[in-house]
């Protein structure tokens, strides 16, 4: 199906099978095991197909990949996927896009079986690497906000009391609105990603910018504190109760005002 002209109830009949790989993809976030072998997938692509890796890895292993296509007359996209297990499961996700864009434009009826929003980032590795910028930021902002609500914990202060001053003030934005729910009533279901990933993610941005040459002092540290967190056994735990973890680190409880004392 990478034919701008694709029939319509072609589309809806692959919609749902789109939307249970997705489901499995943001799940596992990686190939199947053996996928990119020899003898997987690549070795069977014929000239004239097309690749889009929806994979978060190292951008640097996507151009390459892309060379390695290119040879066999096969091309390439790279389309990062953006959101939570719930958008997926509403096909509502997010893509931001390596590669030219004309065949982004060949393949766009695809991506939008299960992507609302599709976002061209330039050529192959672009959308990856944006993804990953983007990751960096959200990740460091939860986490911050998991740390500010520690810290006002052992201070003494009201759980609520500070939540609502984050929703009337600066901090309020997309990422808070997602922690909230677990800040005020326990309930982690609005930011499914667990800590695993955000770890690898940013991870993988710091090998971005090592070799840009760029100092990343914030999201470094961002990193060890998930480092931390998954050496004492968290790494399944979703980022939205991040809080949760690192008030068990520092000696204290998040008490949340609306639902059961954790």
């Amino acid at each position: 199906m990478t034919s701008t002209d694709a029939a319509p109830i072609r589309r809806v009949s692959l919609k749902g099978q789109i939307q249970d790989g997705i489901r499995s993809y943001i799940r596992e976030n990686a190939l199947p095991p053996g996928a990119m072998l020899p003898r997987g997938v690549l070795a069977a692509m014929a000239p004239g197909s097309v690749l889009i890796d929806m994979t978060t890895a190292d951008p640097t292993v996507t151009r390459r990949l892309g060379e390695r296509l290119a040879g066999r007359g096969v091309r390439m996209l790279d389309a990062a996927l953006g959101r939570t297990p719930k958008e997926a499961e509403e096909g509502r996700l997010s893509t931001y896009v390596g590669g030219p864009a004309d065949l982004l434009a060949e393949v766009r009826p695809l991506l939008e079986c299960f992507a609302d929003t599709i976002v061209h980032c330039g050529p192959l590795g672009a959308g990856t690497t944006c993804k990953l910028v983007n990751n960096s930021i959200t990740i460091g902002m939860a986490t911050l906000i998991a740390e500010a609500f520690v810290t006002a914990a052992r201070a003494g202060v009201e759980t609520g009391a500070l939540a609502d001053v984050l929703g009337a003030g600066g901090a309020d934005g997309r990422m808070w609105r997602m922690i909230e729910p677990w800040v005020r009533a326990g309930d982690d279901s609005h930011l499914r990603g667990p800590l695993r990933i955000a770890a690898k993610d940013l991870r993988t941005y710091g090998r971005i910018a090592e070799a840009a040459g760029s100092a990343i002092p914030v999201a470094q540290a961002a990193t060890q504190v998930l480092r931390l967190s998954l050496n004492r056994g968290h790494g399944e735990v979703y980022l939205s109760a991040l809080g949760g973890v690192l008030a068990g680190l520092n000696g204290t409880v998040i008490r949340h005002p609306q639902g059961a004392e954790p």
